[in-house]
């Protein structure tokens, strides 16, 4: 199982914590008592990962915090969760040393934590490095630095103005910009937030429920029953440690113990699982047009359809693969409704029924496409390893055609004019581009880490990698898209707390702050956050020396 690569400092940071160091600058914190006191003693001498290693590979719990609390049993503390985020902006320009277009991804500034990159068609981004952030500390420290360059890109955007005209500079005019690039300031700063995230499949309807009340438009149906429904449908033997249901009568006899459950519930990996196929199936039928595919999901699936759904238990799995055609139906009745309608759909309808505005060519060229993919074609696609809304899940299938062209535009059309016909003559570029982004990482996942409050160990879950797009917060700052941010990082956290609970514990809501028990440190965690501290004492203390030198 593919995941992301650990997160690693940037060069610039590693260079002033060896100063920080070498200067001697700072203090390092006291010693502990007993036996953390080889712990403190380690970090003066190795440093930070030193520590954390020892910490994660300590066979015993950690003790209890000073003023004796101990994690709740039951609860899952996020521990470790990766959060990416991308600032666009469409009136900022890029340029190279010929005046030609940078191309999307290169590189303008670099700092700490993220880059200001070219963007298509001629916009700029914000993009944090790979993985993300995986920690509050790190995720707070990047936002400020963002919210730094944002403040400098505004300042020329007003010395621009101040000139009359869109002045383009060279990118080194900004810290850490580079030399052979220039930016043309827009009219205005207006960032469009996405955040990339990996959230466990038992998590997403967490996930889902928060982002809702975060400016985030997720739309889904609530269907009725779809927990029994399909208990009744995959019908998986109950362990013989099920409970007794509560209220079950006993045997005639009246002494014989009450009868246990026949089949078990769906698991929450597959509820999960089901909630983003419902957004997918309810958008998919509700959305009329769009300017790309991308564009008709608020939340965007990154992990591919047939990744996620081996995400499932085997027995889940062989269920569904032996009740396909009922899977499908099932899915279909529950999601698949167009609400302005009152219509319900049907198993063969297009499964991303709008229409592509921007689909094929380019200028005044430009015209608009469709995908003819049934809801019945992509959810049996997924069973058998194929998500057909992804371009490789759509070139990987030989039943498809014999070529990449053939594949790719199997059952896709082109308007030109007052007709559509099939999309055989268009270019395979625009063919490939047609489905950029959904699926876009194929088989990859990501890990998300709780701490166990029963055991107080850390675990460890696999988790799909999603792209929250439709968010509100286009403006600048602390009341814009960091807001919009913060809210996105709450519900990601709040979805791995869903999803390392047991399904008695309550997850508080996303307007509630949570319990103080379930927020309590362990006493390695309070080393740990002590150590990230004494960190950036040095670090800040180096750079006043640096100053003052």
């Amino acid at each position: 199982m593919a995941s992301y690569p650990a997160h690693r400092p940037g060069p610039r940071r590693a260079e002033q914590a060896r100063g920080a160091r070498s200067s001697g600058a700072g203090k390092a914190a006291p010693a502990a008592g007993g036996k953390w006191a080889p712990a403190m003693a380690l970090q003066r001498r190795a440093g930070n990962a030193a520590l954390t290693r020892m910490l994660e590979e300590r066979e015993e719990p950690a003790p209890a915090t000073p003023d004796g609390a101990r994690d709740v049993p039951g609860t899952a503390v996020p521990v470790q969760r990766n959060v990416g985020l991308e600032i666009e902006d469409s009136n900022w320009h890029t340029f190279g040393e010929d005046g030609r277009l940078l191309p999307k991804g290169r590189p303008v500034v670099h700092r700490n934590y993220f880059q200001l990159q070219a963007e298509d068609p001629n916009h700029v981004e914000m993009v944090t490095d790979p993985p993300g952030m995986a920690d509050r500390g790190d995720y707070s420290r990047m936002k400020t630095s963002m919210l730094r360059l944002e403040g400098e890109l505004l300042s020329q955007q007003y010395r621009a103005g101040m000139a009359g005209r869109a002045a383009r500079f060279r990118a080194n005019r900004l810290e850490g910009g580079v030399s052979d690039a220039y930016l043309e300031p827009g009219p205005r700063w207006a960032p469009h937030l996405q955040v990339t995230a990996g959230v466990p499949l038992a998590g997403i309807p967490t996930f889902f429920q928060q982002l809702k009340g975060e400016s985030v438009n997720v739309q889904t149906r609530k269907a009725e029953d779809v927990e029994g429904r399909l208990k009744d449908l995959l019908r998986l033997p109950a362990p013989a440690t099920a409970p007794t249901p509560v209220g079950a009568t006993t045997g005639a006899s009246g002494g014989g113990d009450a009868p246990r459950p026949e089949y078990r519930a769906p698991s929450r990996e597959l509820l999960g699982f089901t909630e983003l196929l419902n957004h997918y199936l309810y958008e998919g039928a509700n959305r009329q047009r769009a300017q790309f595919a991308k564009a008709v999901y608020a939340v965007m699936a990154r992990t591919d359809f047939a990744a996620s759904f081996r995400l499932l238990d085997a027995e889940e799995r062989a269920a569904i693969a032996a009740n396909l055609t009922e899977w499908v139906g099932l899915m279909v009745s529950s999601f698949a409704y167009n609400a302005a309608a009152g219509a319900q759909g049907t198993p063969a309808d297009r499964v991303l029924g709008a229409r592509i505005e921007n689909a094929f060519g380019a200028g005044d060229d430009v015209r608009a496409g469709r995908v003819n993919t049934s809801r019945e074609d992509w959810l049996r696609g997924m069973v058998h390893g194929h998500d057909l809304l992804s371009t490789h899940g759509r070139g990987s299938d030989p039943s498809r055609g014999h070529t990449e062209h053939d594949q790719l535009g199997w059952d896709v059309e082109v308007q030109n004019g007052s007709r559509w016909e099939p999309a055989v003559n268009e270019s395979l570029e625009d063919l490939r581009q047609l489905m950029q982004g959904l699926g876009g990482l194929g088989s990859r996942t990501d890990r998300a880490t709780y701490r166990d409050g029963g055991s107080n160990r850390d675990r460890v879950v696999p988790a799909v990698i999603v792209e929250v797009r439709q968010t509100t917060g286009v403006m600048p700052g602390a009341g814009g898209w960091v807001a919009t941010a913060d809210g996105v990082y709450g519900a990601v956290e709040a979805a791995i707390t869903a999803a390392g609970a047991p399904a008695e514990v309550v997850v508080p809501e996303p307007d509630v702050e949570p319990a103080p028990a379930v927020r309590q440190d362990t006493r390695s965690e309070a080393i740990k956050r002590r150590v990230r501290n004494n960190a950036s004492d040095l670090v800040l203390k180096a750079r006043k020396l640096t100053l003052r030198r």
